[in-house]
């Protein structure tokens, strides 16, 4: 320990160390109470990485106020697992448990260790920031901040990021921490920043990112954080804050700025002359703001030489891209996308030897594609380029030679109109990770080879193309795709036995491309992560297959399936429709709680509707029609008050339909080709019925509110008539009986007919003389 160094804490180190006094002062962080028998001091680790790790780690803490911590009580079943409280990342003990609904999972944490240290008042980084997985699943910490932290008198490092503490403003003690030179609350904390704070020069880190910050108004108060290098305001609305970028001129030392889609106001081209940004800015992110061409562009050139990282995207930019960018001769990144730009891509970009992402996606960018790779093969940007985005634009022709972007890793060209053969070229592009070509006019044949060298591909989206994969039946692929779009391209009959290798695949569509095989049993143990597949508009044949429970989408509608012996689940959209399905609905799919929409029409489907359907609470979309379902509707299906669309025409069904308003606002034709049903909306009266259906109905749809407009005729009429009563006599009664109020009700009437009569004459003559004139 008589060197400074890295210390791998593991539960062992804890127990050696004696840690009860390490526990007691973290517990006062948050105002809990602390209890044991003994209260040794923390020694040898005065300076202490408190931070989530990379493994898996669950950390939910509801409350802080009332933390109730005992050795005694650690040995309860359930309080506690026997795991160290490392998801926690504040008190690492195997034995300590915290009886307030906290569940804790081990993980890494290291500490610098320095000689001679003993309280965790020296401690200099705190980092209590939540991961965004565990921010998903709400497992996160809440509750309000404790003075306590004040105790960490050389805290430098703070980062309470994507927490959820309670809805108050940042602690005014937070400005008093002098020696804080990072502060992140950013996805945490309701912010309204104390005065002390605002004086705090020697701040380098801010990030308030999605933080809801109360009273935005001026943000002149930044300018005195002087030292600041790093600041981060996204998602908070700047509107009102017409100095923004006065402001922001005065904070010389500053190397990153993001300020996306901060409602920024246009900055007045009168003080672009007067305030120039620092030199020294790295990264510049204004991206979503919806600023127009003169906001930007006559500040952003003076940016140009040191520039690394540039977010301009979803703004109101609009024309040709400028040919000021060429001296922007650092830059790593621009994305330009979501603009309105027009004309083509100059030959400017070919010139930036460092440049790795371009992106001009959802633009109005126009020209041959031919012509954007030769002008960006002019200079030396092949050979950095990294990731070139240009969907949704307008470009056309085929894709040329790209043998020279050899650092290429992401190429996307969707909706475009390119067309052509694929070259051959794309299959030397050995880093390629995304390859995005779908919507285009692509023709030809893609063989094996054309993925020879594609070892690192991730994404393969060819769809909506005119391409015949010729692949042999034993063919083994070099990659290991998560995102695969192949629909509408060509690849049967037979079912693509490479799939098999693909066992990372989280998105798989291969609908209408013409297979005429049946699944084989290992698909549906292909990927653990697969949650979507679309196997629709084939010819797929056979029994339908077992679906597992991770299927959040799946789309197999359009095949000649014969009959139904899965066992079917939790899935979100589920459509088998045109198939050859028959025997009754399995019941498997009445365990699909999660369902929206159920798509069963055209098969061969007998038997009743089984009651459980009114299960299916989620249900938006029921379609059965075309089956040969017979017996009575089941009145459980009334139940379902979300239903949207529903769908029973065609079918053998009979009886009276089920009251209830849901069943009834539908119209009569999702009942029709029914010959046996009854009731409303149906023209057709059943047995024993003494309504009668409304006429004169256009669109044959009767509701159990007009059926009951016959009961309720006479309270109508009762209504009425005490309704004329009580406003009449209520005014008129008043004033008879009442002579001042008569008299004030007069006079002001007559007081209005001259006020009104004045105005009019007024109004008039002035007419009349602009007539004359």
């Amino acid at each position: 320990m008589g060197k400074r160094g890295i210390l791998r804490v593991t539960p062992r180190f804890w127990e050696k160390r004696g840690c009860r006094g390490f526990v007691r002062s973290c517990f006062r962080f948050f105002g809990g109470r602390y209890r044991t028998p003994t209260a040794a001091l923390w020694a040898n680790v005065g300076s202490c990485v408190l931070r989530h790790g990379s493994g898996e780690s669950v950390a939910v803490v509801p409350r802080f106020s009332g933390w109730r911590a005992g050795l005694a009580n650690c040995r309860r079943p359930g309080l506690l697992a026997s795991r160290p409280l490392a998801g926690m990342a504040l008190c690492l003990l195997q034995e300590i448990c915290l009886a307030d609904d906290v569940l804790v999972d081990e993980q890494d944490i290291s500490a610098p260790v320095p000689p001679r240290t003993r309280l965790l008042r020296n401690t200099p980084v705190l980092n209590l920031r939540t991961s965004d997985e565990e921010n998903a699943q709400r497992k996160v910490l809440k509750g309000e901040i404790s003075p306590a932290l004040l105790e960490l008198h050389d805290i430098r490092h703070l980062d309470l990021s994507n927490n959820h503490f309670s809805a108050s403003p940042v602690p005014e003690f937070i400005g008093s921490l002098s020696k804080l030179r990072y502060l992140n609350l950013s996805c945490s904390i309701p912010l309204e920043l104390p005065r002390k704070f605002r004086n705090h020069s020697g701040l380098e880190y801010l990030n308030l990112e999605n933080s809801s910050l109360f009273s935005v108004g001026s943000l002149e108060w930044l300018s005195r954080l002087s030292s600041l290098r790093h600041l981060d305001l996204s998602y908070i609305n700047l509107t009102k804050s017409s100095d923004w970028f006065q402001v922001v001129a005065k904070l010389h030392s500053l190397k990153s700025l993001v300020l996306r889609s901060c409602a920024l106001p246009p900055v007045n081209p009168s003080f672009i002359w007067h305030f120039n940004l620092s030199t020294s800015i790295e990264t510049l992110d204004l991206s979503d703001n919806n600023l127009p061409s003169s906001s930007v562009y006559p500040w952003l050139f003076n940016l140009s030489r040191n520039i690394l990282y540039l977010n301009l995207g979803s703004n109101s930019l609009r024309g040709s891209i400028p040919e000021a960018f060429q001296h922007m001769v650092s830059l790593k990144s621009l994305d330009l996308s979501d603009s309105e730009l027009e004309g083509g891509i100059p030959k400017l970009f070919g010139k930036m030897c460092s440049l790795k992402k371009l992106g001009l996606s959802y633009n109005k960018l126009s020209g041959q594609f031919s012509q954007v790779i030769q002008n960006l093969s002019c200079g030396c940007v092949e050979n950095s380029l990294e990731g070139l985005y240009l969907q949704y634009n307008d470009f056309t022709g085929p894709v040329p030679l790209l043998r020279g972007f050899s650092s290429l890793k992401a190429l996307k060209l969707p909706v475009n109109r390119l067309n052509g053969t694929i070259d051959k070229s794309l299959s030397q592009l050995s880093k390629l990770e995304s390859l995005v070509l779908a919507w285009n006019s692509f023709t030809g044949v893609i063989s094996e080879t054309f993925f020879s060298n594609m070892s690192n591909l991730q994404m393969l989206d060819l769809n909506e193309n005119s391409l015949t994969l010729k692949l042999s039946h034993d063919w083994v692929p070099p990659f290991q795709l998560k995102w695969l779009s192949l629909a509408f391209c060509k690849m049967g009959p037979h079912f693509p036995k490479w799939l098999q290798t693909q066992n990372q695949l989280v998105f798989l569509d291969i609908s209408n491309v013409g297979i005429s095989d049946s699944i084989p049993d290992w698909f549906w143990d292909l990927s653990s992560k697969l949650s979507y597949f679309n196997l629709s508009n084939n010819h797929i044949k056979g029994k339908l297959p077992e679906l597992s429970f991770r299927f959040n989408g799946t789309r197999i509608g359009g095949n000649e399936y014969e009959s139904t012996e899965s066992t079917l689940g939790l899935v979100r959209c589920l459509d088998l429709s045109s198939n050859k399905l028959d025997g009754a609905i399995p019941e498997e799919i009445m365990d699909l709680v999660g369902l929206i929409a159920l798509n069963l029409s055209r098969n061969n489907l007998t038997g009743p509707i089984t009651p459980k359907i009114g299960e299916l609470k989620s249900l938006d979309f029921l379609d059965l029609s075309r089956n040969l379902f017979s017996g009575s509707i089941p009145s459980s299906l009334s139940q379902l008050s979300g239903l949207g669309v529903l769908d029973l025409s065609y079918n053998n069904l009979s009886g009276k339909i089920p009251l209830g308003t849901q069943l009834q606002s539908f119209n009569a034709s999702v009942y029709a080709g029914n010959l046996e049903l009854c009731g409303l909306p149906l023209p057709k009266k059943c047995p024993n019925e003494e309504s009668t259906p409304c006429p004169g109905r256009n669109d044959g749809a009767n509701t159990l509110e007009d059926e009951d407009d016959q009961f309720m005729t006479l309270g109508f009429y009762v209504s009425l008539i005490l309704g004329f009563f009580v406003g009449f006599w209520g005014v008129c009664g008043t004033l008879m009986l009442n002579r001042s109020w008569r008299y004030g009700f007069f006079n002001f009437l007559t007081g209005m007919k001259d006020w009104i009569y004045v105005i009019a004459a007024v109004n008039i003559a002035k007419l009349q003389r602009k007539f004359r004139n």
